[in-house]
């Protein structure tokens, strides 16, 4: 669908915010996002040519001694709908959120185009514990 998109990202090494995006091609998201030191907080935010924004941030700090991370579930993949107050959400794979990048820039960031998403409204507290 789409040669290049916008990115933003926060890491513990560097920050590009959202007013400087950089347009990147899959490869380079795909090498962005691989370099990426894993600590918990940081994101890696994508946006398609539609305007649909796929945000991918660590849940947890991955483990130093674990040497391959692609099986843990640790990274939330978000895609907010601000006119709808809220965002689909999962919490996927380290492995999985690559294939979410490439699938991203071949069908768009659209969360309609995925499986398996719940969505949630921003500010809501649970307050059942």
């Amino acid at each position: 669908m789409s040669h290049t998109m916008k990115a933003f990202w926060q890491d513990i090494n560097d920050v590009v915010e959202s007013n400087h995006s950089k347009k990147l091609p899959l490869i380079d998201a795909l090498n962005r996002w691989t370099d990426f030191c894993r600590v918990e907080g940081n994101f890696f935010r994508l946006i398609d040519d539609q305007g649909y924004t796929i945000q991918f941030c660590f849940e947890e700090t991955l483990p130093d001694e674990v040497e391959d991370a692609t099986y843990l579930r640790v990274v939330l993949v978000d895609f907010p709908i601000p006119e709808r107050r809220g965002c689909y959400s999962k919490l996927v794979t380290v492995g999985e959120s690559s294939a979410l990048i490439e699938k991203a820039f071949s069908v768009g960031a659209n969360p309609q185009k995925l499986d398996g998403l719940e969505f949630s409204l921003w500010g809501v507290v649970d307050d059942h514990g």
